[in-house]
Formats: structure tokens, sequence, C-alpha cells
């Protein structure tokens, strides 16, 4: 497992931020409201995967951004 502490300094990052799927926050370093973000982000990406799903599947002919 990468230690996060060690990755933010490595690469220069302000902050840093480990989370699941399900948007659980695992860890963070330098970020207020961490439980929040990753739990915005969390969700975004599991629509994003579901989205992915419902392309692949055929059920979704036009995308609109």
């Amino acid at each position: 497992m990468v230690d996060l502490q060690t990755l933010v300094e490595e690469t220069g990052a302000e902050s840093g931020l480990s989370f699941n799927i399900d948007g659980i926050l695992n860890e963070s370093v330098n970020l207020q409201y961490d439980g929040n973000v990753a739990a915005m982000i969390g969700m975004i990406l599991k629509m994003c995967l579901e989205m992915s799903e419902d392309v692949n599947n055929g059920n979704v002919k036009q995308v609109m951004i």
C-alpha cells in the first residue's frame, strides 16, 4: 500500500486523498472537509462507471455534455 504522506511530498501535491468507490474515506493529508470530498468524488466515479456500463450494454444512444 502506498504511503499517502510520502506520495504527497514526492509529487509536490498540496494534499492527498484515498477513498473507495463508495466514497468512504481511507486517509487524507492536508485536506479540509476530507469526508465530504471523498463522498462527492466517490459519487461522481460511481455515476461514470454506471454510465459506461450503460453505453457498453447499448442502453445509451447519445450523451450530451
